[in-house]
């Protein structure tokens, strides 16, 4: 969701994420930020923030003087946790629903060293008052029963709670994220 989108379509922010960075289970160094990379290997998905962050890091590392971040996009997440199972780079820098999903299907090559970043809103887009309205109307009713946030939870997804409606935009601060 953005407000420029939102002149441009109907819009119902329903849902959000965030970014994680993700580190092997056996580090035991404190990550506080992209910056923590610092001559190390740290994998993304090309074309996204999380490779923008690298790249502004990178820039302020070098006029620190310090060593720069060895970032290596890849075109998929499923790429990027591929060369972190392999042990290939120190972390990755993913969707916070990516790495829940991974952890809920027993993948234990990893540990979140860091999470929250860059939350984001998520909406439906619609052509029509007329679709977007009953679409609303549900997402409200799954909300008052708890259902939308339970069916959320199981995807590592973060809902942003209701009411839901068109112009109805939720603060980023209110997503609830839970794993």
């Amino acid at each position: 969701y953005t407000p420029e989108r939102a002149e441009q379509v109907i819009m119902l922010p329903y849902s959000g994420s965030s970014a994680s960075i993700i580190v092997a289970k056996s580090d035991n160094g404190k990550v506080t930020g992209v910056e923590s990379f610092s001559g190390r290997k740290l994998a993304v998905e090309t074309g996204t923030i999380q490779e923008a962050d690298i790249q502004k890091a990178n820039e302020a590392l070098g006029k620190a003087g310090k060593p720069l971040i060895d970032g290596r996009g890849f075109r998929t997440y499923a790429e990027v946790m591929q060369v972190m199972a392999a042990g290939q780079v120190d972390g990755a820098y993913v969707t916070g629903a990516l790495a829940s999903y991974y952890q809920r299907q027993g993948k234990d090559f990893f540990k979140v060293a860091l999470e929250g970043l860059h939350p984001t809103l998520y909406a439906l887009a619609f052509k029509e008052k007329e679709t977007a309205e009953p679409v609303a109307k549900v997402l409200n009713d799954m909300d008052a029963d708890g259902s939308l946030g339970k069916l959320f939870k199981t995807y590592g997804q973060c809902v942003a709670h209701g009411p839901y409606g068109i112009g109805i935009v939720p603060k980023v601060s209110d997503l609830v994220c839970e794993a």
